[in-house]
């Protein structure tokens, strides 16, 4: 569960079975692996048929479904109110489950795509590795001042300033891509 500070608020005080919620803003929630639940209407029941969450989103501030036209029924996708009518309703953002090896499918790409992905992790990796060897003995994983240190400005230094950075930055952004996965376990909110 990856949860911003007023989330993390509400779920304080949902733990400390507080009234309400104290959050003064809304929260937002992302959950990779869904969850399950006992009721979408009784935040504090512990029997009944479970209810098994798919990967959601939830926006953690009080939602009335009556004027916002929203459902309060479970749904495996889409969106709905949990806990309805009471002040621990909020909003839930449902997406289906990924029938590849647990992961969540978030796209489709096509092979030529893929493939070109493939090789922008790659060539980011290369160049990482290119502008370490352009270093030499100036290369640290710390932050140090060597001796005999001088600005580089050969290899693919002379192309960029941070060719390492760039290099960890390509790869990085286009391997989770090129594998369809979610590009972190914490994504940012969708707009």
């Amino acid at each position: 569960m990856c949860a911003d500070a007023p989330s993390m608020q509400w779920v304080t005080d949902f733990m400390a079975h507080k009234p309400r919620p104290t959050n003064a803003q809304p929260g937002v929630i992302f959950m990779l692996a869904g969850g399950t639940d006992w009721s979408a209407t009784d935040p504090y029941a512990t029997t009944g048929t479970p209810i098994k969450d798919p990967p959601h989103w939830m926006i953690m501030w009080p939602f009335d479904p009556k004027s916002s036209g929203l459902p309060t029924t479970a749904k495996q996708t889409g969106t709905w109110t949990m806990y309805a009518g009471r002040p621990w309703a909020h909003l839930m953002f449902a997406f289906p489950p990924s029938l590849h090896d647990g992961q969540t499918q978030l796209w489709h790409l096509g092979d030529a795509l893929n493939w070109i992905l493939a090789v922008l992790t790659a060539a980011g990796l290369l160049f990482t590795w290119w502008a370490q060897i352009c270093l030499g003995r100036l290369w640290s994983d710390l932050v140090v001042k060597k001796a005999g240190h001088h600005v580089v400005d050969t290899g693919p230094y002379r192309l960029v300033r941070h060719p390492i950075y760039l290099g960890l930055i390509v790869a990085a952004r286009s391997q989770p891509e090129s594998r369809k996965e979610p590009r972190s376990r914490c994504p940012e909110p969708p707009l």
